[in-house]
């Protein structure tokens, strides 16, 4: 029985940075400029035929999203 074999991943995107430590020079501060935005996840399906679905969600992805998508 062939198998029908999937490569799955995820990943998310905000235009607010994450920086939880730099080098900088003593009693100096470094300021980075930021922008609020929801948190886009994206999921991405790529069989082994190459075919590739994707899916943008804005928010938490919970167990139940990812399983519907697999199911898609």
């Amino acid at each position: 029985m062939p198998i029908n074999l999937t490569y799955f991943d995820q990943s998310g995107f905000t235009l607010e940075p994450c920086v939880p430590y730099a080098w900088q020079p003593i009693n100096e501060t470094i300021e980075v400029p930021c922008s609020k935005s929801k948190r886009l996840n994206v999921l991405g399906f790529v069989d082994r035929d190459c075919q590739f679905n994707s899916f943008v969600f804005e928010g938490t992805i919970t167990s139940a999203v990812v399983i519907a998508c697999f199911y898609w």
